[in-house]
């Protein structure tokens, strides 16, 4: 619902002031080039891409003129160690995952530069694997070994409780 414009109105709508916006929303799937048909690969494509970048700029657009009538505000942007130029990919299983994540630091980078101005701070987040359900059902191994999901709220609300003047 991320990328769908109807559900984030109404969402604005129904919540009248936001102060802070997380966007958190991601899918791993196959979008390897051969692993499918195209019309196959190409909806994985679309999936990651509305689920991560696209619907964090559709829900910024949406609430980004509301923290600025409310005298500002914080968005973080959840992304991934996957960004790192160290991270390896052993195949290209996760391209489109990777793809959107960039795309998501490059959107926090700036973000941050135009919503200065007028009170809104931008910060990402790029931890390594975190257990949940969505890497869970890639790899219950690396999950069982992964930061909980409470570790990357808990950053979160301390990125938050730093206030609009904070790193």
């Amino acid at each position: 619902a991320v990328a769908v414009k109807a559900a984030i109105d109404d969402l604005v709508a129904r919540t009248g002031r936001i102060d802070v916006l997380v966007n958190n929303a991601a899918v791993f799937g196959d979008t390897r080039l051969l692993s499918g048909d195209y019309d196959r690969q190409v909806a994985a494509w679309h999936r990651a891409m509305d689920a991560c970048s696209n619907g964090a700029f559709h829900c910024t657009a949406a609430a980004a003129p509301v923290m600025v009538a409310g005298g500002g505000g914080t968005v973080v942007n959840m992304i991934t160690d996957h960004i790192r130029p160290a991270h390896a990919l052993a195949s290209g299983y996760a391209t489109g995952y990777d793809a959107t994540k960039f795309a998501l630091w490059r959107l926090t980078e700036g973000w941050a530069a135009e919503l200065a101005p007028v009170g809104i701070r931008v910060n990402g987040l790029a931890f390594g694997a975190t257990d949940t359900p969505m890497l869970r059902g890639v790899s219950p191994r690396l999950a069982d070994s992964a930061m909980r999901a409470s570790d990357m709220a808990d950053a979160a609300c301390a990125i938050v409780d730093q206030g609009p003047d904070g790193p």
